[in-house]
């Protein structure tokens, strides 16, 4: 399953919220300086610059 934004995301931006993605909504909050999606997946990478957009590296997947 790929899960894709529109919009370049970088994790200084964001604090608490929903995206809304061509797979399914992601929550994700801010917890003791670390982004965290859906209350238990960890971004341990952010803002990776590619050609088409912002790479975001995380601890387990997504897909349920």
């Amino acid at each position: 399953k790929c899960f894709v934004d529109n919009a370049n995301k970088l994790a200084a931006s964001l604090n608490t919220g929903t995206l809304t993605t061509k797979g399914e909504p992601i929550n994700f909050s801010l917890k003791n300086g670390s982004v965290t999606l859906n209350d238990s997946i960890t971004v341990l990478y952010s803002d990776i610059q590619c050609v088409n957009g912002v790479i975001h590296i995380i601890d387990k997947s997504l897909a349920k």
